[in-house]
This record gives structure tokens, C-alpha cells and sequence, in this order.
């Protein structure tokens, strides 16, 4: 716990705005009125007034500084973060009130920690204001150095806070969750949304190490929780998105604060000090659009690096539902599975241009809300349209539509993973999808070609992917305990990527055949490329 307050005192060294932090933490300590009275039960009070003495000094209010350090050390004598913060603070304005009894029990303290074999509270640059015997002083330089090697001060606590999300994007936080590097890193999961007792909330609660349920809980509580866990890098899986607790990060509950994930565009604030994305969703050129650092992460083939797909992620009992929405047997399906608002007249104006140069064609669309296919199908052919709910993906369809007003997330990488071709409306958008739509070996060429490099490609290799991640974090770890500021960095494989070509892909699921399999199974040429599950 001592090395976590350590790294803490460092963090909120390169924190500047740090207004709203000062006064949340202030009246954790002091126990206000109201909500803060709760709070203060979540952090132990000598830890509260240590944090309020960070950010005080932070800001240069040094002698508020010095009160609360004391106030710690009074409440827990057994603090040596404090008492090594209250030396350096006092030292800084020249309070030399009990100077010699302070530097005597920072020496007492620092032998300790060292005979213990932890890392010591005492900074190495901090010893040079202490008068120490020259062993002593190399014996505290040997065990942060020792630290450092073994990971970062004894490893990275990752924070993760998500309102909940669809079926599929929690299964890729399951497996995200589950595959990271425990040696280095420590996961903790913060959830905004109560259990709704399913499979799959249970499976996101078991990959986690710590999975804590802060849904009955306001901002201010999760803040306060989060920053007595020590986070050092707290992940916001949700940005302005529904169930989003924006708010609870702007009181800096931890040192750095990344968005990721529900919402790939900028934060607009100084509360989040990288987005992790890639160079295609947010290209170098436009970097200025964003309010902090950009950490791009590697990209493929126009691939989402942001969202990695996971080839386990469809289960057996999916790939065996019979087709059921009323598909012609022959003929292409176009679909487009994303939601209404994504889709705008000049889009809806393309797919039937798409549709009347396509012979034989239709387009899949969902009712997300039901009210919308009556909407948008006044005056067009009702054969060339075919509306379901929420479904699964995989299977029925030959090309993706995107929107190109606003591009599909999950869905457009949920059709990459089940074989389609996704159109993303970038150049001649309707030549293209008519090129394809009338040139079937075309098409199942490209499709034969997509399915068989599913399971080497990049973007569906989630294992490959968080070991990039985990890359990433460190080194925006090391650019902070530099004390540099959040900077855009291109964050690149390397040999991580090396290494996985030359290594076996994961098995393909149970029962699906790729799509040469499909033309041996007596399906007519023309419409061979559509892999129905039926027939997997």
C-alpha cells in the first residue's frame, strides 16, 4: 500500500487543475455534511487528508499542505508517505518546527521499509534534503531501481469504469478483461449498471480481478472509492454515451485518465488525457480536434483498432438458428444493422439506387424502434426490403452497408467477423456496392478471401490486441512519472506482431465452414457466397 501512496504523491505533481479535486478531498477529510459524510466511510480519514495534502501542493499551497499531512500522521502514526511528503513540504517553506524529530522518524521509517524489502517512501532526489548516512542513501537508490525493474514500481493498477453494454461488446470486455498480464497489471471494474444476473455479466465479474458494483452509488462515492483503490490509470469504457458518469472524471479520482471504447471521439475536457483509438478512426491530420493526447494504436487493412473483435465471441447455439427472416434462396443481401439515427436521407437515397441497379437484390434493415419501417419505405418497392429485430449477424447477408454520416462501431466489425464485405462510404460508395452486387465470383472471391484471413488478421486477434494495450499504458505510465504532459503517441506492435504471425490462430468455432465448403453443398453459383448457417 505504501509504494500506492507513492506513486499517488508523484502523480499529482503534474496536475495542474486541481481546483475540484481540493475541495472534494477536503471535505472527505473534514467529514461535511450530506453525501460527503458517506464518503468519507470509503476512504480511511488519514487517507483523505494525505490526498488533500497532494493537491493543496500541487497547487503551491504548501502550509494547507503541511496541515494535512499532519493531520494523516496524526490519525495513522504507521504513514511513511505522509511523513516523507511532510519533511520535503516543510523543508520547501523553511518550517523547521520539530525538524529533527521529523528527519529522525524518516530515517527510522526508510531502515524499515528497506530491511522489509519494500520499496521505500523516501524519493531518491527527496534523500539529498535528508541527512543520511552515503550506504544508506545508495541502499535506497538500489531498491527503487530494483522496483522499477520489476514492472513499472510492482505493477500497473487499471481501473475500469462501464455502464454496461450489449451482449457483444461485453463479451469482448470479458475476454479483455481475462487476458490481461496480471503480472504487470492489476484490473479493477467499476460498474455503473446493477446486475441484471445474466451469463454474460457473470462471466465480466469473474474475468475481473476486482469487480466492485458502484451502480447505488453517486459520482463523488465512486470517485472517492476509485482513488483509495490507488488507481493509477482509470479507463472510461463509456464517454457521453447513455449510463455515462462523466462527471465522477472530472474529480480526478486517479493520476491518468484515458477514454476508450463507447466513445471514440474527443472528451472535449481536460479530465481525459489520451484517447486510445487508431490512425483510420482518428486520423493524424485532425489531431488538433481533439482536447488531449491521441494514443493511436496500430490498424490494419482500414481495421478498428480501438474495437478489437474476438473469434470466440459466437456461440455454437447462435451459428445452429435456422434463417427465419424471410431472405430470397437466391439473389445478394445487402443489410445494414445499425441504428435509425445513423442513417440519413441522402444514405436511404443511395441504398435504392443501390437496390433498382441490383436485379434481384434486397436490403436487411432492423426495426430499431419499430416505428421507423414505416418510415422508410413510402413509395419504394416493399420486395426489395426485409425489416427484423435485434438479430444475429453472421450468416444471411452478402454485403454491409455502412452509414457514411456516421460509421458502424461494433456492427461494421461484427459483419467483418461473420464474412461480409463492409462498404464504408468512402469514394464512389453506390458504384461500388453495385460493382459487387452484380459481379457475384467478384464478390465471393473477396469474401473467400476476408474469411480465410479472419483468424491471422489483427483486428480479430484480441489476445495480440491487449498486449498492445498493456504496451500502450506503460508507456503513458513512464511519460507521466517523467513528469512530461499528455502527448499524442503512435503506439506500434513491433515484434509483438512479428511474433504473432508466426503463431497459430485460434481454432475456427464449432460447426462453421468457410465459404468453398459452401459451394460443395449444391448451391447454385450465383448466390454461393452468402454463407448460411443451415448449411455450415
Amino acid at each position: 500500500m505504501a509504494a500506492r501512496h507513492v506513486k499517488m504523491r508523484n502523480s499529482f505533481s503534474t496536475i495542474n487543475k486541481l481546483r475540484a479535486p481540493i475541495f472534494f478531498w477536503v471535505l472527505v477529510a473534514e467529514r461535511g455534511k450530506g453525501p460527503f459524510r458517506r464518503l468519507a466511510s470509503l476512504s480511511s480519514p488519514a487517507l483523505a487528508h494525505y490526498h488533500a495534502a497532494l493537491a493543496h501542493q500541487a497547487s503551491g499551497r504548501v502550509g494547507a499542505a503541511v496541515r494535512h499531512f499532519r493531520a494523516a500522521l496524526a490519525l495513522q502514526a504507521d504513514f511513511p508517505a505522509a511523513l516523507c511528503s511532510l519533511a520535503r513540504a516543510q523543508s520547501s517553506i523553511c518550517d523547521w518546527s520539530s525538524r529533527e524529530a521529523t528527519l529522525v522518524s524518516v530515517r527510522t521509517s526508510l531502515v524499515r521499509q528497506l530491511d522489509e524489502g519494500a520499496c521505500p517512501a523516501l524519493q531518491p532526489f527527496d534523500a539529498f534534503a535528508v541527512p543520511l548516512e552515503l550506504p544508506l542513501v545508495l541502499r535506497l537508490a538500489q531498491a527503487h531501481a530494483a522496483a522499477a525493474e520489476a514492472g513499472s514500481a510492482m505493477g500497473l493498477l487499471l481501473g475500469a469504469v462501464a455502464a454496461g453494454a450489449p451482449t457483444a461488446a461485453r463479451a469482448l470486455r470479458r475476454r479483455l478483461f481475462a487476458l490481461h498480464d496480471r503480472s504487470r497489471l492489476e484490473v479493477f471494474c467499476y460498474s455503473l449498471r446493477q446486475s441484471d444476473r445474466s451469463a454474460p455479466r457473470a462471466a465480466v465479474e469473474s474475468a475481473a480481478e476486482h469487480f466492485v458494483d458502484v451502480s447505488s452509488s453517486d459520482s463523488a462515492a465512486i470517485a472517492a472509492r476509485i482513488a483509495a483503490d490507488g488507481i493509477h490509470v482509470c479507463v472510461d469504457l463509456n464517454g457521453f454515451t447513455s449510463g455515462a458518469r462523466t462527471e465522477l472524471f472530472a474529480l480526478r479520482p486517479s493520476p491518468l485518465q484515458v477514454g476508450m471504447l463507447g466513445f471514440p471521439g474527443s472528451s472535449g475536457g481536460a479530465f481525459l488525457d489520451y484517447l486510445a483509438t487508431d490512425a483510420v478512426a482518428s486520423p493524424p491530420q485532425l489531431e488538433r480536434l481533439y482536447s488531449r493526447g491521441v494514443c493511436s494504436l496500430p490498424s490494419r487493412r482500414g481495421s478498428d483498432a480501438s474495437l478489437p473483435r474476438d473469434r470466440h465471441l459466437y456461440s455454437e447455439a447462435l451459428l445452429r438458428l435456422p434463417p427465419s427472416y424471410g431472405l430470397p434462396p437466391l439473389g445478394v443481401v445487402f443489410c445494414c444493422f445499425s441504428q435509425l439515427y445513423k442513417v440519413d436521407p441522402a444514405t436511404f437515397a443511395a441504398w435504392l439506387s443501390i437496390l433498382r441497379r441490383v436485379p434481384g437484390s434486397v436490403l436487411w434493415l432492423l426495426r430499431f424502434p419499430l416505428e421507423g419501417e414505416d418510415h422508410r419505405t413510402p413509395g419504394c418497392l416493399p420486395r426489395g426490403f426485409r425489416f427484423s429485430g435485434v438479430a444475429p449477424k453472421a450468416g444471411y447477408a452478402d454485403l454491409f452497408l455502412d452509414t457514411p454520416l456516421c460509421n458502424g462501431h461494433t456492427t461494421a466489425a461484427d459483419a467483418l467477423w461473420a464474412g461480409m464485405i463492409a462498404d464504408g462510404g468512402i469514394g464512389d460508395y453506390v458504384e461500388r456496392a453495385v460493382r459487387l452486387g452484380t459481379r457475384r465470383v467478384e464478390l465471393l472471391a473477396l469474401r473467400r478471401k476476408l474469411w480465410a484471413r479472419r483468424l491471422s488478421a489483427p483486428l480479430f486477434d484480441t489476445r495480440l490486441w491487449t498486449r498492445t494495450w498493456e504496451h500502450a499504458l506503460r508507456a503513458v505510465w513512464l511519460r507521466h512519472c517523467a513528469g512530461e504532459p499528455p502527448a499524442s503517441m503512435d503506439v506500434r506492435l513491433g515484434e509483438l506482431e512479428a511474433e504473432a504471425s508466426h503463431s497459430p490462430p485460434d481454432g475456427t468455432p464449432p460447426g462453421v465452414r468457410p465459404p468453398d465448403r459452401v459451394l460443395s453443398a449444391g448451391r447454385q453459383p450465383s448466390f454461393a457466397g452468402r454463407m448460411q448457417r443451415t448449411h455450415w
